[in-house]
């Protein structure tokens, strides 16, 4: 029965070695991968890794070497990184363009508990002499509570992240958008799985009763957690239209008559069009840009997807964001409050309007006036 436990438990750490290495891997693909959408990748490869590591500290656990150790005592530090990584992920996937000044205070917190875990590394034979067992306990505590609020803190704002975006993908997006915004909200049941799991350990472990199942808890943990690692490895590389933004539509446009000449000459007409500034009328849709056109709007949803690579809406909204900026830029909301200037570019909300904008400009309308006046 002990051998049987024991060849148990010896398998169980090879899955976990495998797992971690696999992720690890994986996360350096990546960073280093050139399609699709680098950033967002870049937030997924932080995530892998951490992950990563998180399950590495089991092996910490079984060897028991400084190195292992060193390993094991940042795993907790780098639990600072998952809600961020998976905030950042799904804003950047949803189509949000993030700048270095918008992200690295998310992550300062994660680099003040690696500092601290490197410090308590370096001294942690000495420990006992600086501080008595009751003020290491009381930080201990200290210390996972926090991990767990700034976890539950960012897959709340996630999640609900994902809830504001669920109209406008729904009706207004292209067919890769509206991937995106299925795999994010499968991602976030893995999110809220591993913060269910980091929330489990740490009550067994405020409670004392981790200690009492030490190894069953802890090993259960990580199998867990390399199960929800390779599942995100496996669906991302099985979809690549989600790593590598490749998605063709195969069947969308099989039955169109529209040939490639009749879409130049389409296209000719489409760009006078909007030459007339067709894309200032708030109440513009697909239906009536066709019937100016005398095409179907199945046709004119084709011309925009093959010739200009957008949606609808992307495609009008890229124009009336361009003649809102020409208006700043000339001064002209020095005498205009932002919901005019929203109507006067075609939109009928200012709320739509600093949506829009702030999605192709990574910032507000009134922020882009007094970035050009500082």
């Amino acid at each position: 029965m002990n051998f049987s436990l024991l060849l148990f438990a010896s398998k169980g750490y090879t899955f976990l070695m495998f797992s971690a290495l696999l992720g690890i891997m994986w996360s350096v693909f990546l960073c280093i991968h050139k399609r699709g959408n680098r950033q967002a990748n870049q937030f997924l490869a932080i995530l892998v890794f951490v992950l990563s590591i998180l399950i590495l500290r089991g092996i910490a656990d079984k060897e028991g070497s400084t190195f292992y150790q060193f390993v094991y005592l940042l795993s907790h530090g780098f639990i600072y990184l998952i809600g961020s990584s998976f905030y950042f992920y799904i804003k950047s996937k949803l189509g949000n363009r993030l700048l270095f000044k918008d992200v690295w205070k998310h992550y300062a917190v994660w680099g003040i508990a690696v500092l601290v875990m490197i410090g308590i590394h370096t001294i942690q034979d000495r420990i006992t002499d600086y501080f008595d067992i009751v003020t290491l306990k009381i930080a201990a505590i200290f210390f996972i509570i926090t991990q767990v609020t700034h976890l539950v803190i960012y897959l709340y704002i996630s999640r609900r992240l994902v809830n504001q975006s669920k109209e406008t993908v729904t009706n207004r997006s292209s067919s890769q958008t509206k991937l995106n915004y299925i795999w994010v909200k499968h991602l976030m049941i893995a999110g809220f799985v591993i913060g269910s799991l980091i929330l489990i350990l740490s009550i067994l472990i405020i409670t004392g009763g981790y200690y009492t199942i030490n190894n069953t808890a802890d090993f259960l943990f990580l199998f867990l957690l390399a199960i929800i690692l390779l599942v995100i490895i496996y669906k991302s590389w099985k979809q690549p239209e989600v790593i590598s933004g490749i998605y063709k539509e195969k069947d969308k446009y099989k039955n169109s008559k529209l040939t490639a000449s009749e879409a130049q000459v389409l296209k000719s007409k489409l760009e006078s069009l909007i030459q007339e500034n067709i894309y200032l009328n708030p109440d513009l849709n697909l239906k009536e840009l066709a019937s100016h056109m005398d095409i179907t709007t199945h046709e004119l949803s084709q011309l925009i997807n093959e010739v200009y690579d957008q949606n609808f809406f992307n495609f009008i909204n890229g124009f009336r964001i361009e003649f809102a900026k020409q208006k700043i830029e000339n001064g002209g909301i020095e005498n205009l409050t932002i919901e005019a200037l929203a109507y006067d570019s075609g939109f009928n909300s200012k709320t739509t309007f600093n949506r829009a904008f702030k999605k192709v400009m990574n910032c507000t309308p009134m922020e882009y006036y007094r970035s050009l006046n500082s």
